[in-house]
């Protein structure tokens, strides 16, 4: 085989593996965790976009928020549990409970409804 077949083989074999991959950035972000929602919200606890009030104009109350963190807990793992809530100003914490023992604390937002670990 010639020189020059060899050269337009290895231009070939260049420009057609350019064009078959496609980046990482340019997928779909959902379909990067086989997810159905932008920002795998199945696998954490915020959103990535920016909260905004609720569209009530209404704060959540204690019940609703306890309501929010138990929905969030059954699809995590149905092992954990909800405990003790607190009204700790801007936000609930309530504590997250396996066997009966605290292993966490999380806070969901009094004006928005979103969950954040407390630290």
């Amino acid at each position: 085989m010639s020189k020059r077949a060899l050269v337009i083989i290895a231009l070939a074999v260049i420009a057609a593996s350019t064009f078959s991959f496609t980046p990482m950035g340019a997928m779909d972000e959902a379909l990067a965790c086989n997810t159905g929602t932008p920002g795998g919200g199945d696998f954490g606890p915020q959103a990535r976009y920016q909260p905004s009030p609720s569209p009530s104009g209404k704060a959540v109350t204690q019940n609703q928020a306890f309501d929010i963190i138990s929905g969030h807990l059954a699809r995590l793992n149905p092992n954990l549990k909800v405990g003790k809530g607190l009204d700790a100003g801007t936000h609930y914490e309530f504590e997250v409970l396996v066997d009966g023992k605290r292993v966490d604390l999380l806070a969901v937002d009094k004006s928005t409804g979103l969950i954040r670990p407390v630290n």
